[in-house]
């Protein structure tokens, strides 16, 4: 990430905040937006993380694979009343 990427969202990232300001007058400040408005910021301090990477995750790919992750009750999760001894 250059600074000049830094500065075009930045750049960006305002004047989106300032149109939806004047469109949306009447409304507030939404969390993400603010956040949003604080990444150049962070960017800019942090700068790439080359550790944690994709490859550095691929490994983790075939062990939750054949789990629910879901959280759906499905047919690999125990019965919920052997669970709460119900």
């Amino acid at each position: 990430m250059s600074q000049q990427q830094i500065k075009a969202y930045d750049n960006c990232i305002c004047h989106y905040a300032s149109c939806c300001k004047e469109l949306y007058s009447n409304e507030t400040l939404k969390p993400v937006l603010h956040a949003a408005l604080h990444i150049g910021q962070i960017l800019d301090l942090f700068g790439p993380v080359h550790a944690i990477s994709a490859s550095f995750y691929e490994h983790y790919i075939n062990f939750f694979h054949p789990m629910n992750t879901n959280k759906k009750l499905g047919m690999q999760q125990p019965p919920l009343v052997s669970i709460c001894n119900i």
